[in-house]
C-alpha cells in the first residue's frame, strides 16, 4: 500500500504516515460547520469558500444562492459536498496531485443544479462544464430557444463524463511531461473535433432551421445561406436531421485531413436547388459562384431557364469545385515540403560555410543528398 506523501515525497515510515494522517485529518472539512455556514449564510455561498468551490461560491454570492433554489438543495446534498471535498484533500495528499487540479474535477449534481432554470436556460451549467462557447449561445438565445436546454437533461451525464475524461488526459499528459525531466515533448496541436450530440442539440427546433448545427459544423457560407432561406423554408433542415450522423462525420474526416476548406455535396446542392431558394440562386452561392447566383437572385432563375439548366449541371459543378479544392491543397503540400527542405539545406550549408578549410561547393551535393 503507498504511504501518504510528505513534504511532496511518498515515504513508508509509520512514524510519518501518523504525522501525515493527522495533518490530512485536519485539513478536512467538517459537515457541522459546513451546514452551520450554508443555513445562516447559504444564499452568499459561504459553504462552498468553505469547502473549496470557489466557482459555485461566487455564483452564489452574485446570484442569492441561485435565487435561493440552489441553497434550498444544497441542504439535502451537503453531506455528499463535505464527502467530496475531503476525498479530494485525502487524495492529493496520498498521490502527491495538486489540490487545485483535483477541483477542476466536474460533478453531475453540481451540473444539474447549474442547470435548474432560469440559469440553465442562460447556459450555467455549460459555463461550469467549460463549454464556454456553448454556454454563450445559450445565454444569447435563452437555451437556444429552450429546445437545447431539454435536450441536455438527457444527456448531462455523458457532457460531465467527456468533459472529466479532458482533464484526466491533461493530468496524464502533465505527470508525462514531468517524468521526462528537462526533456522537450512535442505537443501535439489540439484538434477539436465535432460531436454527434452537440450537433443534433444544434439541429433541433427553430436553431436548426437558422442553420446553427451547420455553423457548428464548420459551413459557415452554408450556414448563412440556411438564415437567408428558412433552411429552404424548412425543406434542407428536414433532410439534414435525416443525415445528421453523416454530416458530423463528413467534419470530422475534414478536420483529420487538414484541407483548406469545406468539400461541396450533390445532395446539399440539389436542396439548395429546389423552389423557393433555388430560384434566388441558393445553390450558386452555395457552389462558391456569386456573380451567377446574383444573376439568377435578379432574373428569378434567368426566367426559369436558368434553373432548369441548373438541374443538369450542379453535379460537373460540384466535381470541379472539389478537384480544384483538391489540387490546391495538394499545391500546398508541395511548397511545405519544399520550404522544410530548403531551410535544412540553407543551414547545412552555413554550418558548412563556418567549417574552416572545407569548401562549400564540394559539401554542397553531400548536403542536398542527406536533405532529400
Amino acid at each position: 500500500m503507498k504511504g501518504l506523501v510528505s513534504n511532496g515525497q511518498a515515504t513508508n515510515d509509520p512514524e510519518a504516515e501518523i504525522l501525515d494522517y493527522s495533518l490530512v485529518k485536519a485539513n478536512t472539512k467538517s459537515l457541522s460547520v459546513a451546514y452551520l455556514l450554508c443555513i445562516f449564510f447559504g444564499i452568499f455561498g459561504l459553504h462552498h469558500f468553505y469547502l473549496r468551490r470557489l466557482g459555485y461560491g461566487f455564483t452564489y454570492t452574485v446570484t442569492g444562492g441561485l435565487f435561493l433554489v440552489g441553497w434550498i438543495v444544497d441542504i439535502f446534498r451537503l453531506p455528499s459536498l463535505v464527502r467530496n471535498t475531503n476525498d479530494k484533500i485525502i487524495r492529493s495528499n496520498r498521490d502527491g496531485v495538486s489540490l487545485d487540479e483535483l477541483e477542476k474535477e466536474r460533478h453531475l449534481s453540481d451540473a444539474y443544479v447549474m442547470y435548474l432554470p432560469p440559469f440553465g436556460l442562460l447556459g450555467f451549467h455549460h459555463f461550469y462544464l467549460n463549454r464556454f462557447g456553448f454556454g454563450a449561445l445559450y445565454f444569447c438565445t435563452f437555451g437556444l430557444l429552450g429546445f437545447g436546454w431539454i435536450l441536455d437533461f438527457f444527456r448531462m451525464s455523458h457532457l460531465v463524463a467527456q468533459e472529466n475524461k479532458k482533464h484526466q488526459k491533461a493530468l496524464n499528459d502533465a505527470e508525462n511531461q514531468d517524468g521526462e525531466g528537462d526533456a522537450e515533448i512535442p505537443r501535439k496541436p489540439l484538434v477539436v473535433r465535432k460531436r454527434l450530440d452537440d450537433a443534433i442539440v444544434m439541429s433541433f427546433g427553430p436553431v436548426g432551421i437558422l442553420g446553427f448545427h451547420q455553423i457548428y459544423l464548420g459551413n459557415l457560407l452554408l450556414g448563412f445561406i440556411y438564415i437567408i432561406t428558412l433552411a429552404n423554408c424548412g425543406v434542407c433542415w428536414i433532410a439534414d436531421m435525416l443525415r445528421i450522423r453523416q454530416l458530423v462525420q463528413e467534419a470530422n474526416n475534414e478536420i483529420d485531413a487538414k484541407p483548406g476548406g469545406m468539400k461541396k455535396n450533390s445532395l446539399q446542392a440539389y436542396l439548395l436547388w429546389l423552389p423557393p431558394a433555388g430560384l434566388l440562386g441558393a445553390h450558386q452561392f452555395y457552389l462558391e459562384r456569386p456573380c451567377s447566383g446574383l444573376l439568377r437572385s435578379a432574373t428569378l432563375g434567368l426566367f426559369l431557364f436558368g434553373w432548369i439548366y441548373d438541374f443538369f449541371k450542379i453535379n460537373h459543378w460540384v466535381n470541379s469545385h472539389n478537384q480544384k479544392q483538391e489540387l490546391q491543397e495538394r499545391v500546398t503540400e508541395i511548397e511545405m515540403q519544399e520550404s522544410t527542405s530548403d531551410s535544412r539545406l540553407s543551414s547545412t550549408t552555413s554550418l558548412s560555410e563556418n567549417m574552416g578549410g572545407y569548401d562549400p561547393d564540394m559539401i554542397n551535393p553531400f548536403t542536398r543528398y542527406c536533405c532529400r
